[in-house]
């Protein structure tokens, strides 16, 4: 998890509000990147770039905002590109210089390449912003099923502001804080509120799978670049038992692919069928155990005994376990 904010306006330089502000977006959000803070002005100062990193890849030189070769194309970006091992070799392969092992730098050479069409070689989850310079463009986009989040708002004549969290941009005075009464309602009705609504008028958030650009040449232009589809594929003369290998296959290929990281890996057990085929498959494809968490509700001793023996059957005994209590505090024990 990193925190990203940033401001940009086509048709005026930054104020001294809109810098103070950004000193605040970045407290706000510091709790989301304690490992590293960097801010960036661009485009003649209309526009400006910051980001809270919490070091996942390449711990020494994945500072953002980062650029290509010529620098006129900058990111920040919230998530991991899961990928970008195989876009970075064909980017190579291409010609393209890298200045770190981040597999966030692939975005930068992967928009020279493909503009906004970028998004449909990415694996992963995100939520980035991309800054051109030539074009005097942003374009912000969000991962296929919205894991990351992305707030927006209209600052301005022809501006917007955004941030990973939508309390870092109540300081902005321009931003309408009036109550979104129909966002309002879909909570009351629904329990939350769907995308693009949030419940301030002023504030809007991005969709999962759609895009926002904004430049000086032709303004706002949102789309959605991915929608799930529920056409089943064919199986041929596939068998049940083919089909069947088939998706353990696809599924242990997106485990693995998850896995890149030059920290630490855990994962998370709530006992559901999910996060007990992802923690299995784990330990198939790394050979030996990684620390699991289970989260409970005042869960007596025999019923952790009981949970450990259902769910874990002996093979994750680095397991351990978080009991909440009334008392307003947790207390951690191995199982």
């Amino acid at each position: 998890m990193c925190g990203i904010f940033g401001i940009f306006d086509t048709g005026r330089r930054l104020e001294e509000s809109h810098l103070r502000w950004a000193d605040k977006a970045a407290k706000l959000l510091r709790h989301r990147g304690p490992d590293g803070q960097g801010q960036k002005i661009l485009m003649d100062e209309q526009c400006l770039l910051g980001h809270l990193r919490l070091a996942i890849i390449d711990l020494a030189h994945g500072a953002q905002p980062i650029s290509n070769e010529d620098r006129t194309v900058w990111v920040i970006c919230n998530g991991e590109i899961y990928n970008y091992v195989e876009l970075r070799r064909d980017l190579l392969d291409r010609g393209h210089s890298f200045s770190s092992d981040s597999d966030v730098e692939v975005l930068v050479h992967l928009y020279e390449e493909k503009g906004t069409a970028l998004l449909n070689e990415l694996e992963g989850m995100y939520a980035f912003a991309i800054v051109d310079t030539k074009r005097r463009q942003i374009f912000l986009a969000r991962d296929r099923f919205g894991e990351k989040p992305l707030y927006w708002a209209r600052v301005g004549g022809q501006g917007l502001a955004f941030a990973s969290e939508m309390k870092s941009l109540l300081p902005l005075s321009e931003i309408r804080q009036e109550f979104d009464i129909a966002g309002l309602a879909q909570f009351l009705a629904q329990g939350y509120i769907p995308a693009p609504r949030t419940h301030l008028m002023g504030i809007r958030k991005l969709r999962a799978g759609e895009a926002l650009v904004v430049s000086a040449e032709s303004g706002f232009r949102n789309f959605r670049y991915w929608e799930p589809e529920f056409t089943p594929e064919p199986a041929g003369d596939l068998t049940e038992g083919e089909v069947a290998r088939t998706l353990v296959d696809r599924f242990k290929a997106a485990v693995r692919l998850r896995l890149r990281s030059d920290v630490p890996v855990g994962a998370f057990l709530s006992g559901g069928i999910d996060s007990t085929l992802i923690a299995s498959t784990i330990r198939q494809l790394r050979g030996f155990l990684l620390r699991h968490f289970v989260w409970a509700l005042m869960m007596t001793r025999s019923m952790r005994r009981r949970t450990r023996d259902k769910l874990l059957n002996g093979w994750v005994p680095t397991t351990m376990s978080c009991i909440f209590r009334l008392r307003n505090y947790c207390r951690f024990s191995t199982l």
